[in-house]
């Protein structure tokens, strides 16, 4: 009986792993499509509110922070609130009930029932307790995510530890929505600018010189209008030092080519303020074939590039959160099997270092960061029992265990990774010869990402300490896979792994 308990346990517990995995899944395929803020906050609440192990009711909101600097939050997405609620938690100042507490705090509150923190109060209320959970990114406060749990429910650390993740993946979320959102905006309102406002439309000369029609030339530049048509002044003067090759260059080849041309560079102006200028000119001939002029205009897209770079930057912070998740479920994994605490690690390490021996791309080198840390994430639904066994396990536990292949790609296969994370752990443990598993594959049906990931992950295991023996040490690993080079593992990548340990003094971090 006991046993059976403990299976059924185990179960659950494998089951409730899945499940939370899937959510975090879930919403990270969301953060790489293009949807209004309210739909991915509305299906998180809808993921959330469907584990039934959590226990949370069929009701719940998340709020962001109102922009404009002032500490309130207002309400983006709601589940099962009804119309007194709707009204009174629209906008709710910081400090004030439990979501605002969390919003002061930065800091979970949790209520078992209506206490003395739950402000707001109407006739007829039914008892229930909160998950208010601040959703931060970088010490910056984004929103907070309130979730309802039935009264009495039992604060526990492993639900507080998912609903962070939960809330640190929306963080990454909004903050995308947000770049997007001042990107956008900038774009609207350069577009209305040249509606409105014309660009400088000016007349130029081979020399650089340059007449002006109006005076806003001074508004953008600070010099007057008569300094240009004096030739006191040049406008390719104001070019800064650093692009003014690229922008002749650019005029001469235009100039060859007899066509119009766009370009983009720097400028000065009188305050020392630099703007990004972008000219759309065209080269006009006199009858003898020489240049007379430059017809053109100029605009000012310093906004625009700084919405790029806002856009540029959030990107990069959403290929951080996506780093983050990845370890994150690599480490959730080695929790449950302290033996290999550090495996997926080193064998991310080792597996980069030979993809980078190999001549590997960057953007493959950090493909095969994420392959190495996530290599394993199958042995999730292995039973911890088995993974942290001290003898020799049997065959049938040896045949869980070879199921982690394919449920490592189970979990991952939705998700649309820039590389193919999902299939190269699947292939993991197949050979050259075709005695590996689970689809018994051989030779090119390998892709070059497993067959590196083969060999990284023999040589760690090999080298460091199991349940059921002491670590053998690198030199008897490195020996194992050249004496299999050929037969169970590619040569190429057998021969950039020796080369890291005896010629380039590679050492596990």
């Amino acid at each position: 009986m006991e046993t059976a308990q403990k299976l059924d346990e185990m179960d659950q517990q494998s089951g409730r792993s899945h499940k939370n995995l899937e959510v975090i899944n879930s919403l990270l395929r969301l953060s790489l499509e293009n949807l209004p803020l309210r739909e991915p906050l509305e299906l998180t609440l809808d993921l959330l509110t469907s584990i039934p192990w959590i226990g949370l009711l069929s009701k719940g909101a998340v709020f962001s922070v109102e922009n404009h600097g002032q500490e309130v939050l207002v309400l983006q997405a709601q589940k099962g609130l009804g119309e007194e609620l709707l009204a009174t938690c629209s906008r709710v100042p910081f400090g004030f009930c439990l979501c605002g507490l969390a919003a002061s705090t930065r800091q979970i509150q949790f209520a078992a029932d209506l206490d003395d923190r739950h402000q707001v109060h109407f006739e007829g209320m039914p008892r229930h307790g909160h998950y208010c959970v601040p959703i931060l990114l970088n010490g910056r406060l984004l929103g907070v995510m309130n979730l309802y749990v039935k009264a009495g429910h039992v604060r526990h650390p492993i639900d507080e530890e998912f609903l962070s993740s939960v809330a640190n993946t929306l963080a990454g979320i909004i903050a995308r929505r947000e770049a997007e959102e001042a990107r956008l905006k900038s774009e609207r309102e350069f577009h209305l600018l040249l509606k409105n406002v014309p660009a400088l439309v000016f007349k130029g000369y081979a020399d650089g010189a340059a007449n002006f029609f109006d005076d806003r030339v001074e508004e953008m530049t600070g010099y007057a209008r008569g300094d240009f048509e004096s030739r006191k002044l040049k406008w390719t003067d104001l070019i800064i030092e650093e692009d003014r090759g690229e922008t002749r260059a650019q005029f001469i080849k235009a100039l060859k080519g007899l066509k119009s041309y766009v370009r983009e560079y720097r400028i000065n102006s009188r305050e020392e303020k630099t703007l990004w200028i972008q000219e759309r000119s065209q080269i006009v001939l006199n009858r003898a074939g020489k240049i007379d002029y430059i017809s053109g205009v100029l605009f000012d897209i310093s906004r625009r590039k700084r919405g790029e770079e806002a856009l540029k930057k959030s990107f990069e912070q959403l290929q951080k959160t996506l780093r983050g998740t990845v370890k994150a479920l690599g480490s959730a994994l080695e929790m449950r099997d302290p033996y290999t605490s550090g495996h997926q690690r080193r064998v991310a390490q080792l597996a980069c270092a030979i993809g980078k021996e190999l001549g590997l791309s960057g953007e493959q080198i950090e493909g095969m960061r994420m392959i190495g840390f996530l290599h394993d994430i199958g042995k999730i639904a292995v039973p911890a029992e088995i993974l942290t066994k001290p003898g020799r396990i049997n065959a049938h536990e040896f045949s869980l265990i070879k199921m982690h292949a394919e449920a490592g790609f189970d979990i991952l296969k939705e998700i649309d990774f820039p590389c193919p994370v999902a299939e190269s752990i699947a292939q993991h443990h197949e050979r050259l010869d075709g005695s590996g598993y689970p689809k018994g594959l051989s030779g090119p049906e390998i892709l070059l990402q497993a067959r590196i990931l083969a060999v990284a992950d023999v040589v760690e295991a090999m080298s460091s300490h199991r349940p059921y023996r002491p670590g053998l040490g690198i030199e008897t690993a490195l020996k194992e896979v050249t004496n299999k080079k050929g037969s169970h593992f590619d040569p190429e990548v057998v021969e950039a792994c020796v080369r890291l340990f005896t010629e380039k003094g590679f050492n596990f971090e």
